[in-house]
């Protein structure tokens, strides 16, 4: 199951060891948005070096993806963007996937964005429908001028919102890597 990452402003981003742990476990693609740059990426090591570049004044959400619906490909990691909106989402969804896109492109293109459109942004409504979809396990992360809003159930860890922490055991394996 992938893993989202929130740090906030002002807290910093988990040690290279973590992320890579989070890669060897969620080998399917990573990506990042903050409120300046955002970057998608099949291979860590470019991935890393641009996410090492963030301003620790900015949000940032980060996804390290593991494949459940749609090809491994740099179009299918996440954050997904639509019209100044960044979507990140952990866990699978009862959704039908077609033309190769993810269960997670399909809420957000079909569902979250267009609450979003009609009723505002971080509105009640906006908020009904990401809490519709994560009531069953899976969290979502979105982020809009700079603003991030998450649904679902993180665990705050140091300053950071994780979607799970499944990674963690792969931390020996990195160290030792």
């Amino acid at each position: 199951m992938c893993v989202i990452i929130v740090c906030p402003k002002g807290v910093a981003l988990p040690s290279v060891d973590e992320l890579r742990a989070a890669y060897m476990r969620n080998p399917d693609g990573c990506g990042f948005v903050s409120e300046s740059d955002h970057y998608k990426s099949l291979h860590f090591s470019t991935f890393i070096r641009r996410l090492m570049k963030r301003d620790i004044n900015e949000n940032v959400i980060i996804h390290f993806r593991f494949a459940t619906h749609g090809s491994v490909c740099v179009k299918n990691c996440h954050p997904f963007y639509k019209a100044d909106y960044w979507f990140a989402h952990n866990g699978v969804l009862p959704i039908c996937t077609e033309h190769d896109k993810t269960d997670s492109q399909i809420c957000f293109e079909r569902f979250i964005y267009p609450t979003i459109k009609k009723y505002g942004w971080g509105s009640d409504e906006h908020m009904k429908e990401m809490n519709k979809w994560t009531a069953h396990g899976s969290k979502f992360a979105m982020l809009h001028n700079g603003e991030i809003v998450k649904s679902g159930k993180f665990i705050e860890r140091d300053g950071r919102f994780y979607s799970n922490l499944n990674h963690l055991g792969y931390m020996r394996n990195v160290i030792n890597f």
